[in-house]
Parts: structure tokens; C-alpha cells; sequence
């Protein structure tokens, strides 16, 4: 059994590609129409990544195997059961894929998102579990909040058994190289303000003006008034629309922002009027060009950016040169 209460979510990778996704399932960034600058250096960053991950998954199965069966042993002496997990690979700190826009995925087919509007969303919803885990699980639930407590003494205090389960935690430290540089690409304009540094991509002229053409567009239909696509100035107009439909429940009823959440008023549940807001952003993307004028502004910043940082990716683009497997 893995330890439970220290278990990691994989990332999701945010993006999939066009024509291979599930309409009913909702996706908060779009396909870039055109080549972003920032994709290269986070195609770099993906293959580092997955190169450190496939040596740490080598080395890490040498020895993985003979400590679970130790593991259980272990456990069997203090008088718990041991369910050996499948070894995994670390999470991914790249939460981007750098060919993507921050803008919510709309079908490409108006009667799709007739149908569907943004897809099904639900922040707080579980995520599933492995079946290999399920097992492991109702175990745990079996023992009662006293056998937990138990059990997870005799795992980690006395004796000790899953004292091997932190020896080699399922990181890639050697990393910094290229996670800082992607690290500052995703701060650099989309909603960091607060981090003082580079300002808003949205405060931008562009921007302001797009988004203001689709916040009028948004108005006369009668969807959204004047002021609720600016809830969030850090964020796009149709990401502003996501989140109003997110906490508009089927009766209408909507949650101020950063107010307790409820099952009517946290997800997207493919409520009428949630389909109304997202048939309004279609609509209202179609008349502005929204998607082409959202990504050719994040071109001209993109390529500003690295052209000011030219030395840092130029570095990171070396030591990748030098460290990628051959």
C-alpha cells in the first residue's frame, strides 16, 4: 500500500490536441492558431524533464520491487496488511505547454457548443482512484480512524517500515535550469500583478481594447452586463465568462467571487444558462477574432520577452545540448 495521506496528483497536461477531445469534458486553455515563441524553450523543458524522470524511474526500479516485498513483511510483524503500489513517475512541475492560449476551449462547431457550452467542470471533484488502489483504500477505511493511526505509526515511527519511501522521494532536484526560466515565462504576463515584475498581458492596449470590443459584443446579447466580464482584469474576457458561468447555478442564483462554494454554484454542470454564456463567447470570439488577436498579441510580448532574456534561454538551450541522452 502507498502511503495514502502523502499521495501526489499527477499534472494534467493542459492542453490536448485539436480534433482528439472529449466535448462533455471542459479544458481552460485553447490551441494557439499560430507559433508562440515561448514553445520551443517548453518543448525543451518537457524532453529535460522527461529524460530526469525516465533516469530517476531506472534507477528507482533497481531497488523497488525488494523494498515493497521488505515493506510488507514489515507490516505483516506489526499486524497490518501491505497493498504494493505500481512504481510511478514524479509529477510534472510544467504546468503549460507553451503552444496553448489561456483561454477557455470552445467546440469549433456552434451546435456543439449548443450542446455542450464549455464541457463539465468541477474543481473540488475527486479525482478517480486506480483500481490497484481501491483496494488499499477500503482497507484503510476498514481499520477506523484508531487502526489509521496505528497503522501509520508502524509505517513511518514503529518500526518504521516505510522508512525507504523517503529516502529517495520521487523529485528531480537537478532541475532548476530549465524549470526558472519556463517558471518565469508563465508569470511573465497572464495574472501577476502581484508579483511586481512584469505586469498584466491583459493591461496591455491590445487587450484592452479586444477584450472591451467582446465585453460590448457580451452586453447586447444580454448574457453579461458592462462590468461582469472585468471581474478579473488579470484574466481574458471569455476566461472572465468561464468563471461567471462556474458560479451561476441552474436557478440563476450567482456566487459573488472567492465566496464559499456549493455543488450548484462551484462546477460547471451543463445548466441552460450555462450554455447560454458560453453560446454568447462563441459568438462573440467569432465576431472580434478574438482567438487570432489574442494570439498574435501574445506573439509581439513573447518574442519582447525573449529577446530581453536571450542570454538565459540561450544558456538553458546549451545545457540541454550538452545533458539530453544520445
Amino acid at each position: 500500500m502507498i502511503p495514502l495521506q502523502k499521495t501526489r496528483l499527477q499534472h494534467c497536461r493542459m492542453s490536448s490536441p485539436i480534433g482528439s477531445r472529449d466535448l462533455s469534458k471542459a479544458e481552460r486553455v485553447t490551441p494557439s492558431p499560430v507559433d508562440l515563441p515561448f514553445a520551443t524553450y517548453y518543448a525543451i523543458a518537457r524532453e529535460a524533464e522527461d529524460a530526469a524522470f525516465d533516469e530517476w524511474y531506472s534507477e528507482k526500479a533497481k531497488t523497488y520491487d525488494k523494498e515493497q516485498t521488505e515493506i510488507a513483511a514489515c507490516m505483516k510483524d506489526a499486524g497490518f496488511e501491505w497493498f504494493p503500489a505500481e512504481l510511478k513517475k514524479p509529477a510534472s512541475q510544467l504546468q503549460m505547454t507553451g503552444d496553448a492560449l489561456r483561454i477557455p476551449r470552445l467546440p469549433v462547431a456552434r451546435a456543439d457548443v449548443e450542446a455542450h457550452g464549455y464541457g463539465l467542470w468541477n474543481p473540488n471533484a475527486a479525482s478517480e482512484v486506480p483500481e490497484a488502489l481501491s483496494g488499499a483504500q477500503q482497507y484503510l477505511d476498514s481499520l477506523g480512524p484508531d487502526g489509521q493511526s496505528k497503522f501509520f505509526t508502524a509505517l513511518y515511527v514503529d518500526p518504521g517500515c516505510g522508512k525507504s519511501l523517503n529516502d529517495a522521494p520521487a523529485t528531480v532536484t537537478d532541475n532548476s535550469w530549465y524549470v526558472e526560466p519556463i517558471r518565469l515565462m508563465e508569470n511573465a504576463f497572464v495574472g501577476d500583478k502581484s508579483f511586481g515584475r512584469f505586469g498584466s498581458f491583459m493591461s496591455t492596449p491590445d487587450m484592452q481594447a479586444l477584450n472591451a470590443e467582446w465585453g460590448s459584443c457580451m452586453g447586447d446579447k444580454g448574457v453579461l452586463s458592462a462590468d461582469e466580464w472585468r471581474t478579473d482584469p488579470d484574466l481574458s474576457g471569455p476566461e472572465n465568462a468561464w468563471w461567471l458561468a462556474v458560479r451561476t447555478g441552474p436557478d440563476g442564483s450567482r456566487t459573488a467571487a472567492g465566496s464559499a462554494p456549493d455543488e450548484q454554484h462551484s462546477a460547471l454542470i451543463g445548466s441552460e444558462l450555462e450554455i447560454r454564456i458560453a453560446v454568447a463567447d462563441f459568438d462573440c470570439r467569432a465576431q472580434t477574432d478574438y482567438v487570432n488577436r489574442y494570439a498574435n498579441a501574445q506573439v509581439s510580448l513573447q518574442a519582447s520577452w525573449v529577446k530581453d532574456h536571450k542570454n538565459m534561454l540561450d544558456q538553458m538551450v546549451a545545457t540541454w545540448e550538452q545533458r539530453k541522452p544520445r
